[in-house]
């Protein structure tokens, strides 16, 4: 386990540093800079409605990479842990994989078109 901690500790440190700036900067937005008042129109709703799909959308497609690395499948996961072995058997998360693994291309179109639709 030593030899995959060291494999990912620049990982980890990278993400740390951003989730610190990131937070500094939403701080720093949120004390010193107006926030509008929200109207309320059919638009707005409907943008609403686009956000939260490309959203749901996105959360698929990142399952995806994460039960990838959880299952130790994937050019990541030999990369990123190169000695792991998944204490998880070959089940229905397997089969769940291999579904995803055929349709993941058509959610990540599908999240490109309706996030599109929300930013119009």
């Amino acid at each position: 386990m030593q030899y995959s901690f060291k494999n990912i500790r620049s990982i980890l440190i990278y993400t740390f540093v951003i989730s610190l700036i990131s937070a500094a900067y939403y701080i720093y937005a949120y004390l010193f800079h107006f926030i509008p008042e929200e109207r309320e129109t059919f638009l707005t709703e409907i943008g609403e409605g686009f956000g939260n799909a490309g959203l749901a959308l996105l959360a698929f497609i990142y399952f995806r990479t994460f039960l990838k690395l959880l299952l130790g499948q994937g050019k990541l996961a030999r990369r990123l842990l190169p000695n792991y072995t998944s204490p998880i058997g070959p089940s229905y998360l397997n089969r769940l994989m291999i579904w995803m693994n055929r349709t993941h291309v058509y959610f990540g179109i599908a999240a490109v078109a309706v996030i599109l639709l929300h930013i119009q």
